[in-house]
């Protein structure tokens, strides 16, 4: 990728950045292509970099008590990703894995963070990832409120192309419901409905 490329791409996360800024961060991003199944962050190691996807995706998942994955979020093109903890610096709480082979803006999280102390263009990129997260989790906790169909359906309209890019066993784990029950809501959202006689 050329050079003014990955410069258009920082300017798209950080849209209201100066030139000369852009080029700060253009000095410690990194264009990266990985196949899928690979780590980026693995939980319980500290991780200095953030991601932005070109194209792709990604799961989060983190091991519950009895030692099982439970996914808790998944990400697509023109996502920028990060973790709290890689924010603070801290061991991840989870990992996040490629779904596809996917195409990379690799940028290092602890010189990003150094300029946000001086540039306002880079606070309000980062607070209003802090505040999408936070709706994100109130609509996660709406979504394990209601019933498994609505759930399902929730989800489809947030992302329509989803059971294309998404394993079932990820999408159910997801919504906290059996791989099983998920299969069964598929047939029922694709069933026709019986035409009424009207003799």
């Amino acid at each position: 990728m050329e050079r003014e490329e990955i410069k258009q791409i920082i300017k798209k996360i950080f849209p209201k950045s100066k030139d000369s800024l852009i080029e700060k961060i253009f000095k410690f991003s990194q264009y990266t292509k990985l196949n899928g199944g690979e780590k980026i962050i693995r939980e319980g190691v500290k991780n200095h970099f953030s991601f932005f996807i070109i194209s792709g995706s990604v799961k989060s998942y983190f091991l519950n008590q009895e030692g099982k994955r439970t996914c808790s979020w998944f990400a697509f093109e023109n996502d920028f990703l990060t973790t709290t903890n890689t924010l603070y610096f801290k061991k991840s709480n989870e990992t996040v894995e490629l779904l596809e082979d996917s195409l990379f803006l690799k940028i290092n999280t602890h010189k990003l963070v150094h300029l946000a102390e001086t540039e306002i263009s880079i606070c309000l990129v980062f607070a209003k990832m802090v505040l999408e997260h936070t709706k994100f989790l109130e609509e996660y906790l709406y979504l394990r409120s209601i019933s498994s169909f609505n759930r399902y359906q929730k989800l489809i309209s947030l992302y329509p192309d989803i059971l294309a890019r998404v394993s079932l066993t990820d999408i159910s784990s997801f919504l906290g419901i059996r791989r099983e029950t998920l299969s069964r809501l598929r047939a029922q959202k694709t069933e026709q409905p019986k035409r009424v006689s009207q003799k």
